[in-house]
């Protein structure tokens, strides 16, 4: 069994989110860590690092998904995501 890793460039279809959201958590995150403390930020922490995976599910990615699909190749998905990845039609 083969496996093919594929990679998209930050640019193209949300450039300025994949820009924003980091610095906005970071920001979010060194602020709760000031002000609480580090063991209290908990769950600042867990949020910003939910937002940063969600940013990642990029949607041309259902376009690669179509393409492999069509080429009749197996496709294993992994994602927590499933609402931004298969949108309720």
């Amino acid at each position: 069994m083969a496996s093919t890793a594929a990679w998209c460039s930050n640019g193209g279809a949300r450039p300025g989110v994949y820009e924003a959201i980091p610095l906005a958590m970071r920001a979010r995150v060194q602020q709760a860590v000031a002000q609480k403390g580090l063991a209290r930020s908990g769950i600042i922490i867990l949020d910003a690092q939910l937002k940063l995976r969600q940013v990642c599910c990029d949607p041309r990615l259902l376009d690669l998904l179509g393409v492999l699909l069509d080429e009749g190749r197996r496709v294993l998905i992994f994602s927590q995501f499933t609402s931004e990845l298969f949108p309720a039609a």
